[in-house]
């Protein structure tokens, strides 16, 4: 008689507050702007935690972010050279925003997927850069917000935001990693 093997658990590891990322407005991926929008998502998320991330002139009265008029996305497109992004270009958008709202944080970009899920399991998001499956099974070269893992193979698997409607919580699978940002937030001065 066969034994039947017990199912791998699933195990996922969500940043703390990602459930009000799933639901937050954001300015829309236009002409190629995704490693922005994926910004500005960073951004929200380290303005909720900490505070002082995001100027009220991007923010709604509720206080979410602006999608219409002039929004975050468009000042954080300011600072870049083109809408299409990559790991280091937006690492170095995000460090000149930084600078010119004296935030006391850092951006960095790593290379390729390796170990990118250990930030979200230390409790950062990060934007993640590739060529990922998406809409009609179709793949394309796009940027995403991840805020969670899921552990059931012994690769894990990004949860990510796409920045479009509908796909707030995907689970990224079988996607080509090329770069990844993550932020270093120092302790304000007491």
């Amino acid at each position: 008689m066969k034994t039947q093997k017990n199912p791998q658990k699933i195990i996922r590891r969500m940043v703390p507050r990602s459930v009000f990322l799933r639901r937050a407005a954001y300015p829309a991926n236009r002409h190629d702007t995704c490693g922005y929008t994926a910004a500005c998502f960073l951004l929200l998320y380290y303005h909720r935690t900490y505070g002082g991330f995001i100027s009220p002139e991007y923010l709604t009265s509720k206080g979410q972010l602006k999608t219409e008029g002039y929004t975050l996305q468009d000042r954080l497109i300011q600072y870049g050279t083109s809408n299409l992004s990559w790991g280091g270009s937006i690492a170095r958008v995000l460090n000149l925003y930084f600078k010119d709202h004296a935030i006391k944080a850092k951006a960095h970009f790593r290379m390729f997927g390796f170990f990118a899920h250990r930030y979200i399991r230390n409790k950062s998001p990060i934007i993640v850069f590739g060529n990922m499956p998406a809409k009609n099974e179709s793949r394309i070269n796009h940027a995403v917000f991840a805020y969670g893992v899921e552990y059931q193979t012994k690769h894990p698997k990004l949860i990510v935001h796409y920045g479009w409607k509908g796909w707030e919580r995907k689970l990224l699978e079988d996607a080509v990693i090329g770069s990844y940002v993550f932020l270093e937030v120092f302790q304000k001065d007491s």
